[in-house]
């Protein structure tokens, strides 16, 4: 399959990054979002891997991160409404990739869900035992996506400088 996507500076730095973690900051509508869910979409139509996209709510995930997977699977001609699982929050590619949504407001699900990849869609509202919960279930790449107005004492900023980590930050 053949797709022509317009990428971002953000998507370029996910894809070339080798890092393990890797940080994305950026002000409000900077297209750190998007950028992230196109990378994550084309992994998913070129193998076969699970993938977490985590928020704090689920209602937080219904209005930013799915609705914007929809629209742009929509947009590249692509979304296959039968794929989707309300009930799981799963979208399941033909190559058998399948994304799953869900919020760490539900603490039973970060201790048994496994993934290659995993998205802490605006890190800093998460928890730092959630993330580590979340960390030690990933296998290949975790990407923190957040503001640049959080505390220097942030468990977000414990990272910076550690072996494995990268930092990218965009503005708009």
């Amino acid at each position: 399959m053949n797709l022509n996507i317009e990428t971002t500076i953000t998507y370029h730095n996910i894809n070339e990054s080798t890092a393990r973690h890797q940080h994305h900051i950026g002000g409000s509508r900077s297209g750190k979002t998007y950028a992230i869910l196109q990378w994550l979409i084309v992994q998913c139509l070129q193998q076969k891997i699970m993938v977490n996209i985590v928020r704090s709510t689920m209602p937080s995930l219904r209005r930013s991160v799915i609705k914007d997977l929809r629209d742009i699977l929509n947009d590249l001609g692509i979304w296959v409404p039968e794929n989707w699982s309300e009930s799981n929050k799963t979208y399941t590619f033909g190559s058998g990739a399948v994304i799953t949504f869900f919020s760490t407001d539900d603490e039973g699900k970060l201790r048994g869900i496994k993934a290659d990849i995993s998205w802490l869609e605006e890190a800093s509202e998460i928890d730092a035992d959630s993330a580590f919960q979340i960390g030690i279930r990933t296998t290949k790449k975790i990407i923190y996506s957040y503001n640049p107005t959080i505390s220097p004492y942030h468990w977000l900023r414990q990272q910076y400088g550690d072996k494995d980590v990268e930092v990218f930050k965009t503005t708009y």
